[in-house]
């Protein structure tokens, strides 16, 4: 199956997003949907996502969340958050994307949250993977019943189901950081949600190995290819058997004349599916068309670890 990409400069078309991603929510070959934040326009893609959620059945909202200056704590509850919301529609659905800032983005973002030097990407990459453990240990400290809401008792949670937690790691700054738990968020219904980790260089194809459960190669200067990032990860350095689906993905030009164009590209082999950018809303439903009439789009199904 697909994954769509909306860029976060077309996400800012507030009425043409969500005419877009019902759009793709209504198409069963498109499995989930990436929201992108590049920390620059001002949307908060977790927002975005929640507001998307009602308004969506099927599909998987999966939120870009910047984690160099993000707490992890926030990123846990607000995620988690966004898991219940998708459960009132339907299956409960939300994934979330980790990104790191580095670059000039990275150099705004470490002025404003202080004295701090702009991070690196191998730094900024490692830390992503603390935030990650951070992350998940959260949501798994409520018991998926420790909620009892009984009235007659006035009791709300069985504390002894719900524990505490405590993860150090280092940030990209090269500083110890603790996160302790647990979370204010009930245990989402999914518990443990899909992380899904765009590569684009040696850094982040390390944090994949380790973290993703889904991995969008990103086409870009070759720094990456198709062969490296298959036989990294073959052999995952995660504590578990799983390997993470791969998505290669297929850059949509803003005129539509990729794929609307030229057809669906033959998948390099070991490659599961097809991930889509889209700058452009209007081309979201001639994609869609163009994919109608391909068989590439139902070549896989969602792994979760």
């Amino acid at each position: 199956m697909t994954t769509v990409r909306i860029s976060p400069a077309a996400a800012l078309d507030i009425p043409a997003l969500k005419d877009a991603v019902t759009a793709l929510d209504a198409d069963p070959t498109v499995e989930r949907v990436i929201l992108g934040d590049d920390h620059v326009t001002g949307q908060s893609a977790v927002v975005l996502a929640a507001w998307l959620a009602p308004q969506t059945t099927r599909i998987a909202l999966v939120p870009e969340v910047p984690v160099t200056n993000t707490e992890p704590f926030h990123a846990a509850t607000t995620t988690a958050t966004l898991d219940h919301l998708t459960a009132f529609t339907g299956p409960a659905r939300a994934g979330w994307a980790p990104t790191v800032q580095t670059g000039e983005v990275g150099r705004r973002d470490a002025a404003l949250v202080g004295l701090r030097p702009p991070a690196e990407p191998a730094s900024a990459w490692e830390h992503a993977v603390d935030v990650d453990t951070a992350v998940s240990a959260l949501w798994g400290s409520w018991d998926p019943d420790a909620e009892i809401r009984d009235t007659v008792t006035a009791r709300f949670i069985d504390r002894d189901k719900v524990r505490y937690t405590e993860t150090t790691g280092t940030d990209a700054a090269g500083e110890t950081f603790t996160v302790k738990g647990p979370s204010i968020v009930p245990r989402s219904p999914q518990g443990d949600l899909t992380t899904v980790i765009t590569v684009d260089g040696q850094e982040s194809l390390s944090a994949a190995s380790r973290i993703a459960d889904v991995v969008v190669l990103r086409r870009g200067d070759g720094s990456v290819t198709v062969g490296e990032v298959l036989e990294k990860l073959g052999t995952p350095d995660r504590s578990d058997s799983a390997s993470p689906d791969r998505y290669v993905p297929v850059l949509l030009e803003v005129d539509a004349s990729g794929i609307v164009n030229s057809g669906v590209p033959e998948l390099p082999e070991g490659v599961s599916g097809l991930a889509v950018e889209v700058d452009d809303l209007s081309t979201v439903r001639p994609l869609l068309d163009a994919l109608a009439s391909s068989t590439t789009g139902d070549t896989v199904a969602g792994h979760h670890r």
